[in-house]
């Protein structure tokens, strides 16, 4: 069996890097430090949506009941249900 990297994604404007885990399921939900959570094609890694939030997203997003929760950085300490 031969190893290879499926996809690969990078933000068009002001890459950061991701430092928590993302959650997968019909998409692949994953939050930046640059301020964004995104949802990607687990197929081919294009970005089908991205929500900007207050803050850094370095917490894991999880998907329950077809929502995703995920926090952020910031002086509230927002967490996001999208």
């Amino acid at each position: 069996k031969k190893r290879e990297k499926a996809w690969e994604f990078a933000a068009a404007v002001r890459q950061q890097p991701f430092y928590a885990s993302a959650a997968a399921g019909e998409l692949v939900v994953a939050g930046s430090r640059d301020k964004k959570v995104y949802g990607l094609d687990p197929k081919t890694g294009k970005k089908v949506w991205d929500v900007p939030t207050a803050g850094q997203v370095d917490a894991s997003p999880v998907i329950v009941g077809g929502r995703v929760y995920v926090g952020c950085l910031s002086d509230g300490g927002e967490v996001y249900v999208l």
